[in-house]
Formats: structure tokens, C-alpha cells, sequence
């Protein structure tokens, strides 16, 4: 027994005391801490391209978390971006090309005001892109490749205004009203294979009043949205999303397949509330009066409306939305287990998604 625990001893000795031995690296201090690039662009049928190329961070060097960048929102597609952690991580010193079809090609140029890059480069149905990132100083250099689907086709089939809204308070829903639009919709010449997002974009007038010395003097009309909408058909049916998050409910998502449209076709209805009209009434804050020559930023009327669209996206994009829809249940979990965001970049991260999209709107009245 003693020799047992002799020969241990020894062994762990021998192992404790191993020689190091420094290994050279043999680059540049530069090189050194240079990290990989991280893509994020969306190719949109009928869309000047722009792209978001950011340097890679540790974990725990991300200070944004999903919540915050979900706050700000671009006007094309109403993807997530936060204009502070472009500030940050935004790399505007690389050369970006865009290959279509193996035929043409396009330099992208960065934008500094925007901290994106941009060509003249419009997306088509079916077009093959793969684009190229070089940064100065990187040996390495990131590509991604994606292809426009295929425009998909859906119709708003019948809509109607319901009083009561029975979503109201729930999922921490941001805007509460007291009535919903419900639209029953179908989606036609589906096939095999593909991949969708649904918006359904509930918007309405706000104003804006700006005021000073006790005088309302000015008023500035814009769009409220609201983007959570409720639905029981199977078509949305998630068992991976046990958590509700920033208004939509569990086991809910807007992104899908081609699964339960077999046939090619497929009705469904969905739930939107209303959106709240966001503003004050002058006459009833005290002490303050509207000017006789208030004006308005935009004298035409703001319409009250729903914003129907379906979007077909690549296979990459698709799964980089369900990766994302987990991620954003989990990070407030720290005993939850990691999850891989889908890339299809190489030598790099991010994701080069594409897109088509039909579009409809449904007005109504107040």
C-alpha cells in the first residue's frame, strides 16, 4: 500500500514539475489580436444591398444584450440593429465585393454615417450571391454565399375589426389596446423546401407635440407599430419556445417551413391588436394652449392600417431566425445551455440571409 502511494506522489511530482517551453508566434503584434469578422446582411428582392461587417467579441466583452437590440429597428425589414454597438464593434476599414450569378461584380462602399456598406447592386428573384470581406491587415478573408427565393404569394382573404382584446396585458405586451383586427389570410403556390417569415404589422398615427413658454406650437405626425401578433394554427407552433418574450407568447413563432403547405396552399387567421394612439391632448395638460399657428410636419393624414407580408427566406436565414428566437428566451437563464447562432460564413461568423417578399396593406377606419 505505502509503494502505492509513493509511485503517486512521484508520478504527480513529475507531472507538476514538467518543463515549459515558450512557443514563438509568428506574425505581427497586429495579427496577433486581430479577431474574425462577423457579417450580418440580408440581400431583399428589389433592394439596394447593404451590409454590417463588426469585429468578433469574447462573451464577456458584449455588453448589448438581446433586449437592447431589439430596440431600434431598420426601415427595410425591420431587422434588429442598435446604432451604439455599430459605434463599437463597426469595421470600416475592409473591402467588401459582391459576386451575382458568376458574372457581375460589385465593390461595396462604407457608409460612416450609417456604419454599413452599400453598392448599386438591387437583388433579384433567383440571383446567387456571394460576397467577399477583406480586412486591412488579416491574412484571411470571410466569405458567405446565399440565393433570392423565389417571391412568395399570400392574399388577405377576409378582415374584421373586434371589440375586447382578450391579448391585453399578456407576454409584456408594449402596447395595450382595446380592440384587435383579425384576418384570415392564405398562402398559395408553395413548394417543397422552402422557408417563411410572417409580419403582421399593426400601425397607427402618433403625434408628437413640442411645445415651450406654455404654447403647444408644433406637431409632428409618424408611424407607431405594433409587430406581435396571435395565432393558434399549427403553422406557428414551436414545443422548443417555452418562454414568452417581449409580447409573443410561448411556443409561438412567425418563422416556418413548407411543411404543413403540402398541398401548395394553406388558410390561416391571425389576431393583431390595435395599435394605441400615442399622444397628448393639449387642452387637458394645465396651463397650456395650442398657438393659432401650430403647424404640422406632414398636413396629408396618416391612415390607421395593418401591414400583411409574407417573406420567403433562404435556408441559412431561416435557421439563424429559429437560433435567434431561442438565444432571446435564454439569456436571462444562466442555467440554461448554450446555443449555437447558425452562420454560413467562412473564415468568419455572422450570416448572409436573403429574402422576397408580398406585400399588402389593409386599411380602417378609427
Amino acid at each position: 500500500m505505502k509503494t502505492r502511494v509513493i509511485i503517486s506522489l512521484l508520478a504527480l511530482l513529475l507531472v507538476g514539475s514538467a518543463c515549459e517551453k515558450e512557443l514563438d508566434f509568428k506574425g505581427t503584434s497586429e495579427e496577433m489580436y486581430m479577431s474574425p469578422l462577423v457579417i450580418n446582411a440580408v440581400a431583399i428582392e428589389g433592394m439596394p444591398f447593404v451590409a454590417y461587417l463588426t469585429k468578433s467579441e469574447r462573451i464577456n466583452e458584449v455588453v448589448q444584450n438581446y433586449m437592447d437590440a431589439s430596440v431600434l429597428r431598420t426601415a427595410s425589414d425591420e431587422d434588429y440593429q442598435n446604432r451604439n454597438y455599430l459605434v463599437r464593434v463597426a469595421q470600416m476599414n475592409a473591402q467588401i465585393q459582391v459576386e451575382v450569378n458568376g458574372q457581375q461584380s460589385y465593390k461595396m462602399s462604407p457608409n460612416l454615417q450609417q456604419f454599413c456598406y452599400e453598392c448599386d447592386y438591387v437583388p433579384k428573384e433567383g440571383d446567387r450571391i456571394v460576397l467577399t470581406a477583406q480586412q486591412q491587415g488579416s491574412a484571411d478573408g470571410l466569405r458567405a454565399e446565399t440565393m433570392v427565393p423565389q417571391k412568395p404569394k399570400i392574399e388577405v382573404l377576409e378582415y374584421e375589426v373586434l371589440d375586447g382584446n382578450p391579448y391585453r396585458y399578456q407576454n409584456e405586451l408594449t402596447f395595450e389596446g382595446d380592440t384587435i383586427m383579425r384576418l384570415t389570410c392564405r398562402i398559395s403556390g408553395a413548394q417543397a423546401g422552402q422557408y417563411y417569415r410572417l409580419r403582421v404589422r399593426n400601425e397607427r398615427e402618433s403625434l408628437t407635440i413640442i411645445g415651450a413658454n406654455g404654447i403647444w406650437d408644433r406637431f409632428i405626425r409618424n408611424y407607431g407599430g405594433q409587430d406581435v401578433f396571435f395565432s393558434s394554427d399549427a403553422l406557428f407552433a414551436d414545443s422548443r419556445l417555452t418562454s414568452n418574450f417581449g409580447g409573443w407568447p410561448s411556443f409561438f413563432s412567425n418563422v416556418f417551413d413548407s411543411r404543413l403547405l403540402a398541398n401548395g396552399a394553406y388558410t390561416f387567421t391571425v389576431d393583431s391588436p390595435k395599435m394605441v394612439y400615442t399622444t397628448w391632448n393639449p387642452p387637458q395638460i394645465p396651463g397650456m394652449t395650442v398657438s393659432p399657428d401650430a403647424t404640422y410636419s406632414d398636413n396629408m393624414p396618416l391612415p390607421s392600417q395593418v401591414v400583411v407580408e409574407l417573406q420567403a427566406i433562404s435556408e441559412d436565414y431561416y435557421h439563424y431566425l429559429k437560433a435567434m428566437e431561442l438565444y432571446r428566451i435564454m439569456v436571462s437563464d444562466s442555467n440554461a445551455e448554450p446555443i449555437r447562432l447558425h452562420s454560413n460564413a467562412q473564415n468568419g461568423w455572422g450570416i448572409l440571409g436573403a429574402m422576397s417578399y408580398d406585400r399588402h396593406i389593409v386599411k380602417y377606419d378609427d
